[in-house]
Parts: C-alpha cells; structure tokens; sequence
C-alpha cells in the first residue's frame, strides 16, 4: 500500500507529511538513526519526526533515539516544504522507516538511481 501524502501548514510554513509505521527489527537504534540524520541533514530546510504529539528534530542523532520508537510505532514524518524535493525525502524516510532491515536503509540504492538520471 502506498503512503498517503498530506501538506500542512504549521506555524505559516507548508510540510510535506507522511505516517508511517516503524518496520525496523530493532526499532530506531543507534545505527538507522545515524543514517537517516544524515540523510536528513542533506536536506537544507527543516525535518521533524512526531511520535505521541512531541516533535522530534530529523537532523539530530539524540533527537531520533530520543523518539523511543520500536517496532511498530506510529510515526509523522515532517518535511518543510511542498515541492518535489520534499515530497522525494518524505518518501526515503517512509521507505527507511517502513525496512524490517536496520543495516541496509535502502538509501545508497536510491543515490545510484538518481546518479544515472
């Protein structure tokens, strides 16, 4: 099933937003945190994750462990934006989040896709 994507305005800016459900085997520990912050910080505007109605910065390491999330939250993932660009990070993170595999994210084979365009 495919993600529904959503924009919200919140605070007079516009976010892509996107649910998901954590799939990870170990939930987000260090290793898939590390790797989606950084995915986030490729990114140059903001990227929240909300959990139980507390919103978490998707840019910093502490602040994704700090989400608690095991397997099987429910998760908001926050992109500031409604263009492309935002739309394309919400679903990379959907994906990453939706991965029962913590040590492949997926992320490199969505690099080598967008370096062959």
């Amino acid at each position: 099933m495919s993600p529904e994507i959503k924009i919200q305005s919140i605070d007079g800016k516009e976010y892509t937003s996107i649910d998901a459900v954590v799939n990870l085997s170990h939930g987000l520990c260090m290793r898939p945190s590390d790797r989606i912050a950084d995915e986030c910080k490729k990114y140059d505007k903001d990227v929240y994750f909300v959990r139980d109605g507390e919103i978490w910065s998707g840019k910093r390491i502490i602040d994704i462990l700090s989400l608690g999330a095991e397997k099987g939250a429910e998760i908001t993932i926050l992109v500031e934006g409604d263009n492309l660009k935002a739309e394309t990070l919400a679903l990379r993170l959907y994906c990453a989040l939706s991965s029962e595999d913590s040590y492949n994210l997926g992320f490199e084979n969505l690099e080598d896709d967008e370096n062959e365009k």
